[in-house]
This record gives structure tokens, sequence and C-alpha cells, in this order.
């Protein structure tokens, strides 16, 4: 589920494909991208909006735009994406994907062509990624139970691993 460009509520349902939430019928309404298949649509894995512009990361791992309904570009980030994050951090669209190949690789959306920054902190999967209230820090779990911190400092993220944090979780 996540806002989209038009201020209403957009939902992905794998398999089902993408709608938006009408509410003058109270209803949800199938979603239709120029230059895309449906089919393609089906296999959703995620949705951001940014300034006009809609994203969406399918689970095989390629990112496309759109904006007024009209695919804008297509790019293959990953292969089988198994947790991602769209967020915003000064000012600025994001994506953190976590895929097969291990590590988080965070793409800057505003400049999608350059290489995403790559943040190995840990060999245990990655179990969830978020932000904080403040959209300041991104917060990453493992499957381990490790949690670590990544704040945009001078233009690259720096990890921060909150062990010291919670002593109870420290081994």
């Amino acid at each position: 589920v996540c806002l989209g460009q038009d201020s209403l509520i957009w939902v992905n349902v794998t398999g089902q494909g993408v709608s938006r939430y009408e509410p003058v019928t109270d209803t949800f309404t199938k979603v239709s991208i120029g230059g895309l298949p449906d089919e393609w649509l089906t296999h959703v894995a995620g949705i951001g909006s940014y300034q006009g512009m809609s994203y969406f990361l399918h689970s095989q791992g390629e990112l496309v735009a759109a904006s007024n309904g009209q695919s804008v570009y297509r790019k293959r980030l990953a292969q089988n994406v198994k947790q991602h994050y769209f967020f915003t951090m000064n000012e600025k669209p994001f994506l953190a994907l976590y895929g097969e190949e291990g590590g988080l690789s965070v793409y800057d959306l505003s400049n999608i062509e350059a290489p995403p920054q790559a943040l190995i902190f840990s060999p245990f999967p990655i179990s969830s990624i978020s932000t904080n209230n403040n959209g300041r820090e991104l917060w990453i779990g493992t499957e381990a139970g490790q949690i670590y911190t990544a704040a945009l400092k001078d233009g690259k993220f720096e990890a921060t691993n909150m062990a010291p944090f919670f002593p109870q979780f420290s081994t």
C-alpha cells in the first residue's frame, strides 16, 4: 500500500495486480500503465511514489517508474527480491533492496543510473527495513535479531550496529 502521486491509496496484491482507491465510488479500480503488460503488474512486490512519479518493483527485481499512467523507464536492479523499502531522506527518493545476492543495495531514485550504494554489515538475511519517525535513519533488522541503522552523511549511507544500545540482544 502507498499514497500515490494522485494522493489516492494504491495497493498491490500479488497475482491480482495494482489497484487505486476511488473515493467517489468507494471501490478499488485496477491500474494499467502504458508500456507495461497487465501481466507484469500482477507480480509487483512494492509500490512507491514521490513528486508525481510512481515506482513499481517487480518480484523479480525490475523497477519501473511511471508518470501520468505511462512507463518512463525500466531497469533490472536485482534477482528475486526478498525485502525492499521505498523511502525519502533529505527530500530525495530511495529504494533499499535486499535480493538473492545478499547485502543491502540503496538506490537513489532521482539518479537511477548511478550505481547503488552497497551496505554489507551482517552475514544473516535481512528480515525488515524501515525508517524512524523523522525519516533521518534507515533501520535494518536481520533474522538473527541484529539491528542496524543507516544515516545519509555527505551523500553516503553509513551503517551503525545498534547492539551496544540493546545489551539484552548483544552476545
